[in-house]
């Protein structure tokens, strides 16, 4: 009982989060009973819905049991804990300087772990972290743990604890899950995209270029997507007169970048273009030249090439690292969350900002129809045409690259076979359950259903967008980023948490626009892949700033 109440004062100290636990926990009071014994006769926490007198750790040596228990941790850089244990295996954990994160819902194994033992030197560390619920464990896993730097986080259950309340524990299983996934789709694009995200960007600050948008009177916009789905949509006569009674009926269309083909095979001009790929390929969009006058609306760490396109390009700042510590330097940069990871989130974003009140979706399939996957006209066809042969026909190859991902699921429908993967459904969900601020109108192609809410009235709002010419402040950006990658300190740290916190604000901000491209480098240079984060940090300013003085 002597350790009851100093731990709840230092738990609700540490972790404001917790205060209503451990209110809940105060008027309860301390565990009473029942206790297990060990074999010399001390009290020992229960063990959940076992039978009585089960025990919750060893009953000869807890400490050996922890010690054994944590042999798999030594790789690691973190350890999530499913269900309660002795402080013991925490206080190991944290002399091995891992981050700790603690999952325990149950009020009860609580109140018998705070009374039987003596939990502050736990609780006072900054490597425990004792989450209040499961969209915390989320948010402070992505807040708190880095797999690149932090190393491997490993998941390991008290067997004694959960086993016999395995449900009480799904829901935190299946947030970690969604993390983890979420983790490798990020480090997997940034693998891909990490060196060209930092040369384009510090390419394009360097040559951004006066230009406004204003879409003039409008309240409807038609977002286009590059999907087989787009064909029919401009097929269909009640579209046709949409397109063809603009600009007098407030319509504009925001043509995603894969998507300009099409229409430029079937005379149509849209009224504003969106470029979100950083990727090479994306420049075959454009090889039939952009329409005299039609903006771009384009991510900063796009093709710098569309600078040479056309002289109506406006930048936007996106959520890269690089592009946040930009704002300090450009802030009349318009900003678009590019989280839905689609141009069409971006079309929609921007559409809902710059006046339109409602919004109808053409060629967004997220899926392969008869195992279809882009709309006639874009660059695939061209790509495959030139590549294809007797025995290998252009329409072969088009439906192979259907087949180019693992897990294809199949659906069947009333027009006939869909495929569609696990990343085109991840998108679809990101796009419908995303809270639009205007009405979501999708077409009823041949691809897969969507479905969205009806959204909350929200205050009307039109902005105009506008690049100012900022040539001039290049020079202060250049210099202000050099000196500071330069001056960070990686060699006076034992760990990359104790670095990360001793850096301020605009320090930190500068340190993470260098992270994507740590990424790319860990992947293509075989000498970093073990590396530890000291080296990894060091060689990844070494190239950055290489890039920098370049430019």
């Amino acid at each position: 009982m002597r350790f009851w109440e100093a731990n709840l004062a230092l738990l609700r100290q540490s972790n404001p989060d917790l205060t209503e636990l451990v209110r809940q926990l105060e008027q309860v009071g301390p565990w009473e009973g029942p206790w297990a014994r060990s074999k010399t006769g001390e009290n020992l926490p229960p063990a959940p819905g076992g039978r009585p007198g089960s025990s919750l750790v060893s009953v000869y040596d807890l400490k050996a049991e922890a010690r054994r228990w944590i042999e798999d941790t030594q790789d690691s850089g973190g350890v999530v804990v499913l269900g309660g244990t002795s402080p013991y295996v925490f206080e190991t954990l944290l002399k091995m300087e891992k981050t700790v994160f603690f999952v325990e819902p149950r009020n009860e194994v609580l109140r018998s772990l705070l009374t039987c033992w003596d939990w502050r030197g736990v609780f006072s560390s900054p490597s425990f972290v004792f989450p209040s619920s499961e969209e915390k464990l989320r948010q402070t896993l992505q807040a708190r743990f880095f797999p690149m730097w932090n190393g491997k986080l490993l998941i390991k259950e008290w067997r004694s604890a959960v086993e016999n309340e395995a449900a009480t524990f799904v829901s935190w299983k299946r947030s970690l899950s969604q993390t983890i996934e979420e983790w490798t789709g990020d480090l997997s694009t940034q693998a891909g995209l990490g060196r060209r995200w930092l040369t384009q960007t510090l390419v394009n600050l360097s040559r951004i270029r006066p230009c406004r948008l204003d879409l003039g009177d409008w309240d409807h916009a038609l977002v286009l997507g590059a999907g087989p789905g787009l064909e029919e949509a401009l097929d269909d006569p009640k579209n046709k007169r949409l397109l063809d009674e603009r600009p007098r009926n407030g319509v504009r269309v925001m043509a995603s970048d894969t998507a300009l083909p099409v229409l430029r095979q079937r005379g149509l001009v849209p009224d504003l273009i969106v470029c979100l790929d950083a990727q090479t390929a994306s420049y075959q969009h454009f090889l039939s030249g952009v329409p005299a006058g039609v903006p771009l609306l384009a991510d900063l760490a796009a093709l710098p090439v569309l600078d040479r396109l056309t002289t109506a390009v406006l930048r936007f700042r996106s959520s890269h690292p690089l592009a946040a510590y930009a704002s300090l330097d450009y802030p009349e940069l318009p900003f678009l969350d590019t989280s839905l990871g689609q141009v069409a989130g971006v079309a929609l974003l921007a559409a809902a900002r710059l006046g339109a009140r409602r919004a109808s979706l053409w060629g967004l399939d997220f899926s392969y129809p008869l195992a279809k996957t882009y709309a006639r006209g874009t660059y695939v066809y061209p790509y495959f045409q030139t590549r294809s042969s007797r025995l290998e026909p252009s329409d072969s190859l088009l439906s192979a690259f259907a087949w180019r991902t693992d897990l294809v699921q199949r659906f069947s429908s009333p027009r006939g076979t869909v495929y569609t993967n696990e990343v085109l459904l991840s998108y679809k969900k990101r796009l419908e359950t995303y809270p639009w601020p205007l009405e979501v109108l999708p077409w009823a192609g041949p691809g897969l259903e969507l479905k969205f809410s009806h959204p909350a009235p929200l205050p009307f709002q039109k902005e105009t967008w506008e690049n100012p010419d900022t040539r001039g402040r290049w020079p202060r950006f250049k210099e202000r980023l050099l000196h500071l990658w330069s001056d960070l300190d990686f060699t006076s740290f034992r760990t990359f948490q104790e670095f990360e916190t001793g850096l301020g604000p605009e320090q930190r901000q500068g340190w993470r626009a260098l992270w994507p491209h740590a990424v790319w480098l860990k992947t293509k240079k075989k000498t970093l892949q073990q590396a530890g984060w000291k080296e990894l940090a060091q060689e990844s300013r070494r190239f950055a700033l290489e890039i920098l003085g370049k430019i």
